[in-house]
């Protein structure tokens, strides 16, 4: 298997420097994000305990790789399967976890031999510049590591569209999938893509509504809703909904507002509700009458289920969230399965488990919870959650820093393929 490129002295030293700088990195984040402080202990509580336990995590997942080529070998004799590194890999991060993804991406791929180009989202360059810089001087190869400041965009076109990387891994917008897609194959590169996933929530009649309510709200709390796991809409049965906005609705009121930066984000979603309520898709906002300075997290009610479709992709990125009610849990998995597009996370509250495998069945998603304790993950989509926004199986960067090939045996020499031939005849 793949041998290691980072000393367990060199992971030490990341994790100390961290630690050493925290008091300079997190207000550079608060700064340049706009998330609150007490959001940020907990992207950083993450990215430590990635870095602590590392090299358990590599004994770990080394054990399962090499049981998986013991496994192949038993019905190929002659062949071998391995992981082995992809070469020059650039990354592009985004804007919205710079804590914690950009240490666990660069920890992951350079401890598997690959040599990185780190593009982070210029958004959050200079957070991302701490990070990479504490990096690169915990480690003795710092040739391997380079950071790039010009844009995703740019770099996509400097180093995919010549052809001078074998990765490209991008996490951002789902909706450049396609052109990327084609640039990379075009020139050779292979793609990792982590673009945004959408999350849904559904509340059935049979939940325990009080703890529906406070992890929902405390996902679209945290961090303020910008990440790509907080839930854009949420599915309530029609015997709940009222009950569920006004536990909502008190807990948002009673909640200290948000501090968000991106307030042209914020414009964009209350011109998107003047938009529905002329169309007449909007029924109200929960809580009603704010008149409080600052923003909480807060339902915007869809009129018709019907409706639904028009805003099942939109990613807010904020602390509003869509809230529509049902009748009919199947007609819930129609609307998901005809027009959801970026299937992320599916995470319901009932008490029915065996509502599992119909969602399975039915709908091409990521995740599912049921009342966030996690289920079921397909760990060829992307990771996000932190807390209760999302669940995650942090070695899957292992595995993408990695690529499976199988080396085929000549079945040994001419007297061994004799004395197998004969055997088989």
């Amino acid at each position: 298997m793949v041998e290691l490129a980072i000393s367990k002295h060199e992971i030490e030293k990341i994790c100390g420097s961290l630690n050493e700088k925290k008091v300079m990195i997190i207000p550079m984040f608060r700064k340049e994000s706009g998330y609150d402080e007490e959001d940020i202990e907990m992207l950083w509580i993450d990215q430590i305990r990635f870095v602590e336990n590392f090299i358990d995590l590599i004994t770990s997942i080394s054990d399962i790789w090499n049981k998986k080529s013991v496994l192949y070998q038993k019905w190929e004799k002659f062949s071998k399967y391995e992981r082995v590194p992809w070469g020059k890999v650039l990354i592009c991060s985004p804007a919205n976890a710079p804590i914690p993804l950009i240490i666990i991406l660069l920890v992951s791929f350079v401890s598997m031999r690959n040599e990185v180009i780190l593009s982070p989202s210029r958004r959050t360059i200079k957070t991302a510049r701490l990070l990479f810089n504490i990096f690169k001087d915990s480690i003795k190869n710092k040739d391997i590591i380079s950071f790039y400041d010009k844009g995703c965009k740019n770099a996509i076109k400097e180093y995919v569209e010549t052809g001078k990387v074998n990765l490209l891994y991008f996490q951002g917008s789902s909706k450049f999938r396609d052109e990327i897609y084609s640039i990379a194959y075009s020139n050779g590169v292979d793609v990792i893509f982590e673009g945004e996933g959408n999350v849904v929530a559904i509340v059935d009649e049979d939940c325990i509504i009080e703890e529906a309510v406070k992890k929902l709200f405390k996902a679209k709390k945290f961090c303020g809703g910008q990440m790509c796991t907080s839930p854009n809409v949420i599915f309530v049965h029609n015997r709940i909904l009222n009950t569920f906005k006004k536990l909502f609705s008190d807990t948002s009121v009673e909640s200290k507002p948000i501090s968000i930066m991106n307030m042209e984000r914020i414009a964009w979603v209350k011109s998107l509700i003047d938009k529905g309520k002329l169309q007449g898709h909007m029924r109200g906002i929960y809580p009603q009458n704010q008149n409080y300075t600052g923003i909480r997290p807060t339902l915007i009610e869809i009129s018709k289920l019907e409706y639904i479709k028009f805003y099942l992709n939109i990613e807010l990125f904020s602390p509003y969230v869509f809230i529509v009610s049902y009748d009919d849990l199947n007609e819930v998995f129609q609307l998901l399965k005809n027009y959801w597009k970026y299937g992320l996370q599916i995470s319901i509250f009932t008490k029915n488990r065996n509502l599992i495998d119909k969602i399975k069945r039915e709908i091409h998603v990521g995740r599912i919870t049921i009342n966030m304790n996690p289920t079921y993950q397909n760990s060829l989509l992307p990771w996000g959650g932190y807390k209760l926004s999302g669940f995650s199986y942090v070695m899957n960067f292992l595995e993408k820093a990695t690529r499976p090939i199988i080396i085929e045996g000549n079945r040994g020499d001419k007297n061994e393929k004799s004395r197998v031939n004969n055997r088989w005849i």
